[in-house]
């Protein structure tokens, strides 16, 4: 289920990137981003975590902090959109609240079995599998 909500989350970000091309490289309103970024997704689908049950449920937020801004190489890195704990369609946060015990089991972390942990896009496009750190 990893890589199928990676996969989702590469969706989002294109039609983000396409949104951005549309309307003079801005990213959306954090508000309503799922309405705004649905317009260039192929299938609704897209917009619900495979991990997450439900209809009502949809397990990605948008990061308020991008929302609006100009999508350019200086923000590249910035994250996004993001496993969030809000399964609200068009949840948003100005952090990133991610399930804090992680949403995703991964296999292919360094020599690890098994790793928990969240799936985060970035505004370059990419998504990354950002594992959780026990406590010690």
């Amino acid at each position: 289920l990893t890589q199928r909500c990676q996969a989702n989350q590469i969706h989002i970000l294109q039609a983000f990137g396409i949104y951005a091309a549309d309307f003079q490289d801005v990213l959306p309103p954090s508000r309503r981003w799922m309405d705004q970024a649905g317009v260039y997704i192929d299938r609704e689908d897209r917009f619900h975590c495979p991990s997450i049950t439900g209809p009502a449920s949809f397990g990605y937020g948008m990061n308020e902090l991008a929302a609006g801004m100009a999508r350019d190489d200086t923000y590249a890195n910035l994250t996004l959109i993001f496993d969030s704990v809000d399964l609200k369609r068009n949840a948003r946060s100005d952090k990133i609240t991610t399930p804090p015990s992680g949403r995703h089991l991964d296999r292919r972390v360094k020599g690890k079995l098994f790793e928990h942990g969240n799936n985060l896009g970035a505004v370059s496009g990419k998504v990354k599998f950002l594992p959780i750190i026990a406590k010690q």
